[in-house]
């Protein structure tokens, strides 16, 4: 009896047509079915359903940031400039640009990259290249010009109709930091080193390069 469960036991081997699957035979050469067939259609049928969910996501993210590029800079003029001196031209310039804006009254946020080098880092990753100079102006995400650019578009009159909206009756004025965003550590007070260790201190994990940290008025108010 048990050889003739096993004479009457299906065969399976693979399909000609299709490498990777396997057919189901009987004894008398016919095809009774594809060998966990049902199993790799679903898992087939679930991978294209999840790819197309992805490619979905994938354009909407597309449209969305070229629709509306704020992703980094939600509804904000950001102007990157540095405080370093010793470079003049490049002083002279952001001060410059600093004026027009303050003149125009534009609520601004200041990236200073010499106070915090990591602004530095912000902006070369979105200019995409590795050596930079400031000043940059961006207005909701979207790069407005360097210091040339702004120049011309002041002298034109396009600046401040490009960012009118931005536009204040009294710009604030932070009396903690004096605007400059950074006050010194209140953790370290500046000597950037943190809990004593047996073999010596820890870097202080509060502030950044510069022993600074960021000024908590002007984080409330932004």
């Amino acid at each position: 009896m048990a050889s003739s469960d096993s004479s009457e036991r299906d065969s399976i081997s693979e399909d000609p047509n299709n490498s990777t699957e396997s057919v189901i035979m009987s004894r008398s050469g016919t095809v009774r079915g594809i060998h966990k067939g049902v199993q790799n259609r679903l898992s087939m049928f679930n991978a294209c359903e999840k790819e197309s969910q992805l490619s979905e996501l994938m354009i909407k993210l597309i449209l969305d940031e070229a629709a509306n590029s704020e992703t980094a800079f939600p509804g904000k003029v950001v102007f990157y400039t540095t405080s370093l001196t010793s470079i003049r031209e490049i002083s002279a310039h952001c001060t410059r640009i600093k004026h027009i804006l303050n003149t125009h009254r534009i609520n601004f946020d200041e990236r200073d990259i010499f106070l915090h080098p990591a602004f530095g880092d912000e902006l070369r990753e979105r200019l995409n290249c590795k050596q930079i100079s400031v000043p940059y102006v961006f207005c909701k995400g979207l790069l407005v010009g360097d210091n040339d650019k702004l120049e011309s578009l002041n002298e034109d009159g396009e600046l401040l109709a490009m960012l009118k909206e931005f536009q204040q009756a009294q710009l604030k004025n932070c009396t903690t930091c004096g605007n400059r965003r950074f006050v010194l550590c209140n953790w370290c007070k500046g000597s950037k080193k943190g809990l004593k260790h047996n073999f010596g201190f820890l870097k202080c994990t509060v502030c950044n390069v510069n022993g600074l940290q960021p000024c908590a008025d002007c984080c409330e108010a932004s």
